[in-house]
């Protein structure tokens, strides 16, 4: 499991994903998470559209999990 960040979000850039996919497979990695949450859904996204297409999960924003949800466990783990 290759657990991603928003790296649309930094580089702009959504062929990204599709390098982070073909790198995963030559490594042997079957799943590719990534960090977008249940707000960024309700948020103009270009990379959304490349990550269900390339089949990359978002496990928080498949939860429910908001930004507010995510600051609350960072505070809680002190992250």
């Amino acid at each position: 499991m290759l657990f991603v960040q928003e790296v649309i979000k930094i580089t702009g850039n959504p062929q990204t994903f599709q390098k982070m996919k073909d790198k995963a497979e030559s490594l042997g990695v079957k799943i590719i998470l990534d960090g977008t949450n249940e707000d960024d859904l309700h948020m103009f996204r270009p990379g959304l559209r490349a990550l269900k297409e390339l089949e990359i999960k978002s496990p928080l924003a498949e939860s429910d999990f908001s930004k507010t949800n995510v600051r609350k466990l960072a505070e809680e783990y002190r992250l």
